[in-house]
């Protein structure tokens, strides 16, 4: 069974510092046993020196001091101290237990042949012990350079003290490395559960995506990362839940506005069908009006298909052009209608160069035009100019204006206004300004419009020039 990560963390810092510590008691300890038995070594040979001395002139003198000197070196080192002759036999012990024995073994054979040894062994108790021999020797020398040896300091010390502090300190580090693998992993439950708390939080909240439920939000808690990813999966979450709804409106709507051309269109077709001796003047008026309801259809269809491949960020090629010769050859296009309706058309404007997709922003230019002209009283203006590093288009209509409320949503797709201005009155497919925005907004611009009630509307848009 796989662990969670709230136990993964915690767990692997806890076995990390346990072997660890393992390791470095397993490396650490024999270096301080060897430290420590050296120094043990080194003062206790420098003291078998000392008493080798002290003894070597009393075996020279026979003099009686001997086991004094075994007695009172022992009490000051703690230790048996054992003085023997050059046959290996004790003359003096400070335990006054071997005295007169024989010590027949090899260490103090290679004592007595001059060599000093230190050796750690076991006492038949199992103690460990460090046992240090010193040969004494006669100051004078004899023929061929050789030292006399004249007997030998045996010094007995107990390890067990030193075995203590061993034990001592491998429990400490011991204890100290399980008090901190325990911090350790207590602080990784703490950081483990900051981490996998809130990533559980966005997995909740993944999780309600996939069941459908939009705009599903998670607390932004935890590191500075993880609150900037709850913060992004709550963005990406309500941008979803607004396409969604947006989704919903535009099918709903679009659904709406093809039914009634549709609806219209099977209303005129069907006396036709069901009057064989219909008039036929009365024929070619029906046909001409189902005209008309084709056509506004086929405009419908067409603003669908332009907003589809907007909305899909289709690639599109930006080329330099001239903004002036674009306006010029929308307003050519909307002579006619705005002659028809009796609209003036008037243009303003220098050559000013931009890099634009020419189709779309002419589509866009067109719209807005072909917008003020349906609502203009007599006269249109297109004025083109430059502030700073953008270009502004202005397109200025004589017409009733737009009240304020209505301005917010006037860019919105199939939006409804009650007014003078609605598509019902100008027969729109209520996409047009939609579709100017977002292809003002694909070339990095922006549009806004100016408006009150009976004052006319103007429509700016502002776009950024080419830097040369």
């Amino acid at each position: 069974m796989r662990l969670s990560l709230s136990l993964r963390l915690p767990l692997t810092l806890l076995i990390l510092i346990s072997l660890t510590a393992a390791g470095a008691g397993a490396s650490v300890m024999p270096v301080l046993k060897g430290h420590f038995l050296r120094e043990r070594e080194q003062a206790l040979l420098t003291q078998g020196s000392i008493i080798a001395n002290a003894v070597r002139e009393e075996l020279l003198s026979e003099g009686e001091g001997i086991a004094y000197i075994a007695r009172s070196f022992s009490e000051r080192l703690k230790s048996r101290v054992l003085i023997v002759d050059r046959d290996a036999t004790v003359l003096a012990d400070a335990y006054g237990e071997l005295q007169g024995t024989l010590l027949d073994f090899d260490i103090v054979r290679d004592s007595l042949q001059g060599r000093s040894i230190s050796l750690e062994q076991r006492l038949p108790d199992g103690t460990p012990a460090l046992y240090i021999l010193v040969p004494i020797a006669r100051v004078e020398r004899l023929d061929g350079g050789q030292r006399e040896i004249i007997g030998a300091v045996f010094i007995s010390n107990s390890l067990a003290d030193m075995y203590a502090t061993l034990d001592e300190m491998r429990r400490r580090l011991l204890v100290g490395a399980g008090l901190v693998g325990l911090l350790a992993a207590l602080a990784g439950l703490y950081v483990s559960y900051t981490v996998s708390a809130p990533l559980g939080s966005l997995l909740s909240g993944v999780r309600k995506l996939e069941s459908g439920v939009l705009g599903a939000q998670v607390r932004e808690r935890g590191d500075r990362e993880t609150r900037r990813l709850a913060r992004a999966f709550n963005t990406m979450s309500i941008r979803l839940a607004a396409h969604e709804e947006a989704r919903r409106r535009f099918v709903s709507d679009a659904s709406h506005e093809m039914r009634t051309p549709l609806a219209a269109t099977k209303a005129l077709i069907e006396p036709i069908l069901a009057d064989e001796h219909l008039d036929p003047h009365m024929v070619r008026e029906l046909l001409h009006d189902v005209d008309k309801e084709v056509d506004r259809l086929a405009k419908l269809v067409e603003d669908l298909l332009q907003l589809a491949q907007l909305d899909a960020k289709a690639p599109s090629e930006h080329i330099a052009v001239d903004l002036s010769g674009i306006l010029r050859s929308a307003i050519s296009a909307m002579s006619p209608l705005a002659a028809a309706r009796g609209v003036t058309l008037e243009f303003s404007g220098q050559p000013l160069a931009i890099t634009a997709d020419e189709g779309k922003l002419y589509r866009a230019v067109l719209n807005l035009i072909d917008n003020a002209v349906k609502h203009a009283s007599s006269v249109v203006r297109v004025d083109l100019s430059r502030t700073g590093r953008q270009a502004e288009i202005r397109v200025s209509d004589d017409g009733p204006g737009i009240a304020a409320e209505h301005q917010l949503h006037l860019f919105e797709r199939f939006f409804r206004a009650d007014d003078v201005r609605n598509r019902g009155g100008a027969g729109g497919s209520g996409l047009g300004l939609a579709i100017v925005r977002e292809i003002v907004e694909l070339h990095s611009g922006r549009i806004a419009v100016v408006s009150s009630p009976g004052a006319g509307a103007t429509f700016v848009i502002t776009l950024p020039l080419t830097q040369k």
